[in-house]
């Protein structure tokens, strides 16, 4: 149900002007879960809404951690280049090739995050916080 919910605003339109009913029998409302329906609803939102918040927080620390480690790669790598490859040897040219690749694959996660995750997890918060 909540799989509905959460994927039907996008298709509705603008999610801020969706709203939610809830049709139960008579009986239902009269008792004390009845009453606390609507309540119970919102903060399941709220929660999930926390959530997603939490998630976006955990996904930006693991960007940043992995922006420090990729820039370290990015300034370290050319001069353990310029140190270890002195000449034309075959060995040489593999260990240049190899840094090279290296320096580049540890900005993987950095761009993964910034160019796929965040995206994702924004529009899960503006769903939820409906």
């Amino acid at each position: 149900m909540d799989a509905y919910i959460l994927n039907a605003p996008p298709k509705i339109g603008d999610p801020r002007h969706a709203k939610l009913a809830f049709h139960l029998p008579a009986d239902e409302v009269a008792s004390a879960a009845g009453q606390h329906f609507g309540a119970a609803v919102n903060n399941y939102f709220a929660y999930r809404e926390w959530v997603a918040r939490e998630d976006l927080r955990r996904l930006l620390r693991t960007g940043v951690v992995s922006l420090v480690i990729g820039l370290a790669f990015l300034f370290t790598c050319p001069f353990v280049r310029q140190v270890l490859v002195n000449d034309d040897a075959t060995a040489s040219r593999v260990l240049d090739e190899g840094l090279l690749i290296v320096r580049w694959v540890a900005l993987w996660k950095l761009l993964e995050v910034a160019l796929h995750d965040c995206g994702r997890c924004g529009a899960s918060r503006d769903v939820t916080a409906l």
